[in-house]
């Protein structure tokens, strides 16, 4: 098959949307000198939470729409150690899960407050096995892991599921299942 092999030249309005880009989202700043008061809101409509980081700190932060306007972390911003993966089991209700290289995975429970702000809500929590799929179900968050074999015997497995309750303070029931065939 013969393909045409011309020189691509440098797509300039893409460079430039992303200079643009890296720009704004370098602005974002916690530096306390600059805070700006925002307006409360009641957070009776669907809010987006967005994870921003600046620096070495990481940031949750809602907004109303994410198609206009603009946010900043100041004052509304809720500092947060960095999670590999965000799941929104309600709306208003997100689960951070951390990886851990490893070691036992961290979580935290977060929620929308009444005036728009994110609050950490629940407790810190760790899973003891490792996960490799995870989402929501039935407005908690299931983390599962399979093919685990017992005593290396690959004849011999189980999955692990790990439920993650927010109505209950993040509490963590895991059921072990051998045999699921």
């Amino acid at each position: 098959m013969y393909q045409n092999q011309t020189t691509k030249r440098p797509n300039y309005k893409l460079l430039l949307a992303a200079c643009i880009f890296a720009a704004s989202a370098s602005t974002i700043s916690c530096d306390d000198d600059k805070k700006v008061p925002l307006p409360e809101r009641k957070s009776d409509k669907v809010e987006f939470f967005i994870a921003a980081e600046q620096g070495e700190a990481s940031y949750l932060v809602s907004v109303p729409d994410v198609s206009k306007g603009t946010t900043s972390i100041n004052g509304k911003g809720l500092e947060t150690d960095t999670y590999t993966t965000w799941i929104f089991p309600t709306a208003k209700v997100g689960i951070g899960l951390k990886y851990q290289k490893g070691d036992p995975g961290l979580g935290i429970g977060v929620a929308l407050g009444p005036d728009g702000k994110i609050v950490k809500s629940g407790s810190e929590f760790q899973i003891k096995s490792r996960f490799t799929t995870y989402g929501p179900f039935q407005q908690q968050v299931l983390t599962i892991v399979g093919g685990v074999a017992v005593n290396d015997d690959l004849k011999n497995t189980y999955s692990t599921f790990n439920f993650i309750d927010p109505a209950k303070g993040n509490a963590v029931t895991t059921i072990k299942k051998t045999r699921l065939i």
